[in-house]
Parts: C-alpha cells; structure tokens; sequence
C-alpha cells in the first residue's frame, strides 16, 4: 500500500465591507455586514484552535490581504462601526422602533438547524417573530428584556465553539440560554473582541512552530485572468457575448499579486510561497505574472486539469492517476484540487455524523492508495475555510478534530505542506483559461449587465491613467 500526502489548503476571505465615513469624532471606518467581525470569533479562531491542539497537523491557510486588513482594524477597533455590532452593544432600553426592527430583520439571519434550534429561547424568539415581513408591527410583540436576550444569544451562535467548551464563563451563558444581564451581554462582547485580536498572532505562532504554511490570493480577490484581458473569456465559453471594448491591464494584475506577497510577508515575517488565484481562476498569462512576481506553486480545480489534458479523469468517481501529482507551468507548480473530496466536506458530511463522514474520507484516501501500489500520490484538499462551519454541529468542531486526529494516526497518509513537495512535476504544454465554477468566467462576464460593469470599468480605468 502506497503512503498518501493530503495536501489541506483553507481559503479564508471575504470582500471589502468597509467604507470611510466621516463623523464628528474624526474619520471612522464604517462595517455595513459583519461577517468579517463574526467569522473571526468563530471559523477564523476555532479552525487555528484545533490545528494547535492536534499533534502532527500540517495544513495551509490561504489567507486573503484585505481580509486581513478587516481583521486588524477590528483588532485595534477604536476606528471601527459596525452597524451589527452596536446593535449588539447598545442597552437595550435605548433601542428606538428601526433599531428592533434591524434586530429582528437580522439576527435570525443564521443556520436554522444548528445556530437557533440548539438554544431552545432563541427558537422560541425565532417562532415568535415568524416570517421576516412586516417587522414594523412585530416589534411591539418583544419586550425590552426580549431584545437583551436576542442580543446576546445572536452572539453566542456565533461564538467560538471552542471557547464555548473551555471557558467557564461562556459555557455558563450557553447553559443558562435565556434572561441574560446587560454586564453579562457587556462581558461577553469584551471577550469576543479579544477573540478576534488574537486570530493573526496565532496564524504567526502555528506558522513559526511548523503546523500552518500561510499562502495568498491577489491582494483585492480579483479575477485574475480577466484582469489581464477579458478576452480570455472567448476561450472556455464562446458563446456568451463579451463586453465591447475589452478591459486589458496586466500591470493591475501583477500588483494585485506583488502587493498580496509583501503584505502577508510584513505580517507574517515570510514570503508565501503558494497563492490560490480568487475563485481558482487561472489562463497561461496570469499564471506568468504570478511566476514573475514570485509564486512558487498554486492550486487550481481539477476541471482545470481535465480540459487542458483533454482527458476525462475520473471512472464512476474515482481519481485517475493524473490527478494524483502535481504539475508545472512557466515555473510554476500547479496543484489540482479533488473535487470530491473537498466538496464533501463542503456540502455533504455536515449531514453524517462525525464518525461516518471522517471513515469515508480515509476509506477514499485508502482505496487510492491500494489502486495505485508503489505511486507517490499527492491529494489537495481546497476550499472555502469559512463557509461549510454553520452548516455542521458545533461548528464543524468534532468533525475535524476527528479528522485531523485519525489522518494523523494513519498508516497509509501524511500530511504535507504544498511547499515542502519536492517531486518534479509533469510539465503542461497548456493551461486551460477558467475558474473552479464551471471552468468558465462566466460568473463575472458575459450578461448584459456584467458587460456594462465592465465598461464603465474600462473607462473609469482609463480616467485614472489620464487617457
């Protein structure tokens, strides 16, 4: 039986929900959504939790530059509003008629199964406001003491489940679940806040003490390609009209890339080695700019891999051996993500127990390696890092502590960084130009109204360089 490397790479990101807003008090920074704020105190922490507490864990963190902006400002929070947050904050006898209503139109906005239906007065709250409609009347059926206990429940579901376990003063909010004190909402936040301060120095610890590898993505999440020349569209679906006048700058891109790896390397104290491209979009010129600029490696979807090969590599589910290595292009070494298995975990074992969905990922990881005797196989696990964790019990939190725990004791697989593979990879005559959606761009170009915003880009782009 061939020893398996299980390469995982957790893409954090989100986009830029900050606004300047100019206040009496000086220029503020102004959060319109707060899943930066509340992805912090929950994935963003949990997940560097349980990779410290688990011997033998190698994993990569794809960490996002303006993610990690929004993260900082939260950190050092005096310039910060975040409508959703001092919602949360203000006393709830000071709550005007919209304030309630804001409450009741979003603090529901969660996973009904796992973040309400656990906490049996937030379900009783949910029941009573009903459908998110005519929020306006609803509001006279809560009571003052009932928005006190909304916010801090909202919070709580959105709470580390880690600390949910290991903090007295947590786990007994949770347990008490309802009449909660407004010191008690006012402790709570404090400790969430520190949460949310200490997520980049634990991504610096575990990288130091060897458990995380740190990569990135351009520095704004862009489309890469597109960037580069929307044209590059043509080629992975030419049937769908593009936009008059295309929008071609390369330099844009290779700042994008440039900017994202200095950043990481100011905070983080090293250059990252590997990038995954926003949305796994990757063409044969962006892959260049990224080489040039310094990218190592990168990752991409297997898709990719199919159509620049021209092969169908997958029998009734099961991964062909060109799936099972990495490659190289221009310099660069190119990763092909395993479609099934990261999208199991993103999408199918929050419906198994914790205990049937890990023995079905090592039973997958098994039978490749008895398939392929004496092969070195290589297996990159690529996703989103945040998003699957609502959808699971306690966050996902039993599922990878299991999972790390058992790959760790296995026999048949290792864990690797992307940057620590040393074998030569196969060299690609071509790369396919497309995204991990379809393996198209069509998600951002090619309708009438994406092809006007594209426009507007080409003109707004042009003023700014003074033709």
């Amino acid at each position: 039986m061939s020893r398996t490397k299980v390469l995982f790479l957790w893409h954090m990101h989100q986009p830029l929900y900050r606004i300047p807003e100019l206040r009496k008090d000086g220029l503020k920074k102004l959060y319109r959504l707060p899943w930066v704020f509340l992805h912090g105190i929950r994935e963003y922490y949990d997940m560097l939790r349980i990779v410290d507490e688990v011997p033998g864990v190698k994993v990569c963190f794809n960490i996002v530059p303006v993610l990690l902006e929004q993260i900082e400002d939260y950190s050092v929070g005096e310039a910060v509003r975040d409508v959703f947050v001092e919602m949360i904050e203000k006393d709830p006898d000071s709550l005007t008629e919209r304030d309630r209503a804001f409450i009741l139109r979003n603090f529901f906005a969660l996973n009904y199964e796992t973040q309400i239906k656990p906490y049996p007065r937030f379900r009783e709250l949910y029941d009573r406001r009903g459908k998110p409609f005519d929020l306006e009347s609803k509001v006279k059926r809560f009571s003052t003491k009932d928005f006190l206990d909304l916010q801090v429940l909202f919070l709580l579901a959105n709470f580390s489940e880690v600390e949910k376990e290991r903090d007295e003063f947590v786990s007994g909010l949770a347990q008490k679940g309802r009449d909660f004190s407004v010191e008690e909402k006012e402790e709570l936040m404090a400790r969430a806040r520190s949460l949310i301060s200490s997520v980049v120095p634990l991504l610096k610890k575990l990288q130091d003490e060897g458990k995380l590898e740190i990569s990135t993505t351009p520095y704004y999440h862009p489309i890469l390609p597109l960037l580069m020349d929307t044209d590059v569209a043509r080629f992975s679906n030419p049937y769908r009209p593009l936009p008059a006048e295309k929008f071609s700058f390369p330099q844009d891109a290779y700042e994008q890339v440039k900017r994202a790896l200095e950043f990481i390397e100011s905070r983080f104290g090293r250059k990252p080695s590997g990038m995954w491209p926003a949305e796994g979009a990757v063409s044969e010129e962006a892959i260049k700019i990224m080489g040039e600029a310094g990218v190592k490696w990168i990752a991409a979807d297997e898709g990719i891999l199919e159509r620049s090969l021209e092969l169908g590599l997958r029998s009734e589910g099961f991964p062909a051996k060109e799936l099972l290595r990495p490659y190289e292009f221009s310099g660069v070494r190119i990763f092909f993500r395993d479609r099934v298995l990261s999208d199991r975990i993103g999408f199918v074992y929050n419906r198994m127990s914790p205990e049937d969905a890990v023995r079905d990922f090592l039973e997958y990881l098994r039978s490749l390696s008895e398939a392929y005797v004496g092969e070195e196989l290589y297996v990159p696990v690529v996703l989103d890092g945040e998003n699957p964790w609502p959808y699971y019990p306690r966050g996902g939190l039993d599922f990878l502590r299991r999972l790390y725990s058992r790959l760790a004791e296995s026999s048949f697989v290792d864990f690797s960084f992307f940057e620590e593979v040393e074998v030569e990879g196969e060299s690609l005559s071509r790369v396919f130009p497309g995204s991990w959606i379809k393996q198209d761009f069509s998600t951002w170009i090619g309708s009438e109204e994406k092809n006007r915003a594209w426009g507007y880009l080409v003109k707004v782009r042009r003023e700014l360089e003074g033709r």
